[in-house]
């Protein structure tokens, strides 16, 4: 459970969430207690690191969904209609590849664990997880 010096720290760390009420980033230290596992990490402050940068990628993810519901009138568009796909010039037409979020995905990464590479948190996780856990190549 996330106690008020936890909220504290992370608002501290992370000058983004200053304005974030104390019950979101709760929630999302809580979250991150359910998927993260202190017992497997080897350095206890590592694990304090990766637990609010895992928290903070949430509450990223989270703003960004809620931007896009904002922008899209609450319809629930996906981000990907925000860009322009093509322009019309008179009888000209110009048209752009659609983006594509994952496109370029890592294939080391497990079931749900694209969306880390989503937010700048997410990447310094992943990078902090690798610190702790280094791949392992058995031949």
């Amino acid at each position: 459970m996330a106690t008020a010096q936890d909220i504290r720290a992370f608002k501290a760390r992370f000058s983004d969430f200053k304005l974030t009420d104390d019950a979101s980033i709760a929630a999302v230290l809580n979250t991150a207690d359910v998927f993260l596992d202190p017992r497997v990490w080897p350095s206890a402050r590592d694990f304090a690191l990766a637990r609010m940068y895992w928290a903070a990628h949430l509450l990223s993810l989270m703003q960004m969904n809620s931007a896009n519901a904002t922008l899209s009138g609450g319809a629930g568009g996906s981000s990907a209609d925000l860009f322009v796909r093509e322009i019309h010039i008179g009888e000209r037409t110009v048209m752009f590849q659609q983006r594509r979020t994952f496109e370029k995905s890592d294939t080391g990464t497990g079931p749900g664990e694209e969306m880390l590479t989503a937010t700048l948190y997410g990447q310094l996780f992943i990078q902090l997880r690798t610190r702790n856990f280094p791949l392992v190549m058995v031949l």
